[in-house]
């Protein structure tokens, strides 16, 4: 092959790896799903598990898995990482009768930020969700939010397991600084 074709083969290759994400182009993954409620009574589908990673930032997390008559579905993990900043975590879980399901993942780790944390768990009859991961580190952003509560009897802020939050107080907030990376 000669060198001037073998250049234009070169700079069709950057071009095209550009355009897929792998330079200067593309601006995040695609959201995931909203989960779903269960055909029974014993408990909602899982949610999504979170977009794909991209350049400037990652994909959305699911919204959380479905309703269920003794337990609520696990929440979708959060994004995935980012170059200038971390998916959004996901925004709660399905409610349940008896005890809801446990919350989500916050969303990855980015270069200059890290992910959104998240917004509660479903509120339960007799128990609260489980509290949520921080967001990850990033290399020059500061760390996630605590992990507050806002449904009905929500995980208690940097609790422990078993941190006897609300009525039951399933699971409370982990607190702490690293937290899950998408």
């Amino acid at each position: 092959m000669h060198f001037s074709q073998l250049a234009v083969l070169i700079l069709v290759l950057v071009g095209y790896s550009y355009a897929k994400g792998y330079g200067a182009g593309g601006n995040g993954g695609g959201s995931m799903s909203y989960g779903g409620n269960g055909a029974g009574g014993y408990g909602g589908g899982a949610g999504g598990n979170g977009g794909g990673n991209g350049k400037f930032g990652g994909g959305a997390g699911g919204y959380g898995g479905g309703n269920g008559k003794m337990g609520g579905g696990a929440g979708g993990y959060g994004g995935g990482n980012g170059k200038l900043g971390g998916g959004a975590g996901n925004f709660g879980n399905g409610g349940g009768n008896y005890r809801n399901g446990f919350g989500s993942q916050n969303g990855g780790s980015g270069k200059f930020g890290n992910g959104a944390g998240n917004f509660g768990g479903g509120a339960g009859g007799h128990g609260n969700g489980a509290g949520r991961f921080n967001g990850g580190n990033g290399n020059f952003g500061g760390n996630g939010k605590s992990n507050m509560g806002y449904g009905q009897n929500g995980g208690s802020m940097n609790g422990g397991w078993n941190s006897g939050n609300g009525h039951g107080g399933q699971n409370g907030g982990f607190g702490g600084s690293m937290g899950y990376k998408g």
